[in-house]
């Protein structure tokens, strides 16, 4: 076991008896289960904060392949007009766009 360092903590009542209690139903002593709380916790904020910047990332992501939409129907409005005979391929394209886009979504990110 790894040497433990006494530290004071302030708790009002009311935390203290759902610290014992939860010790209680745990089968462990008070030390125990404040470790164990304050562990989880500062875990939890890891992985809290972890999220918050995936999600941050997801969202430029999200916004990047917005853009490139917009760019792409643009540039194919254009050439449609130019070329009316890709119009009749339209479907084919649209769908292999998708396919290629999610495989590399798929790729990147997994599923």
């Amino acid at each position: 076991m790894r040497p433990l360092k006494q530290v004071g903590l302030r708790l009002p009542d009311e935390l203290l008896t759902l610290v014992d209690q939860h010790a209680e139903t745990a089968g462990g002593s008070r030390s125990e289960t404040l470790r164990q709380l304050i562990e989880v916790g500062l875990e939890r904020d890891l992985i809290d904060r972890r999220l918050t910047r995936l999600e941050t990332r997801l969202d430029r992501i999200d916004l990047v392949l917005e853009r490139i939409h917009e760019l792409v129907y643009i540039g194919a409005r254009g050439i449609l007009e130019t070329n009316p005979a890709l119009t009749r391929n339209l479907d084919t394209i649209r769908s292999k766009a998708k396919s290629d886009l999610a495989n590399i979504l798929v790729t990147r990110f997994g599923q």
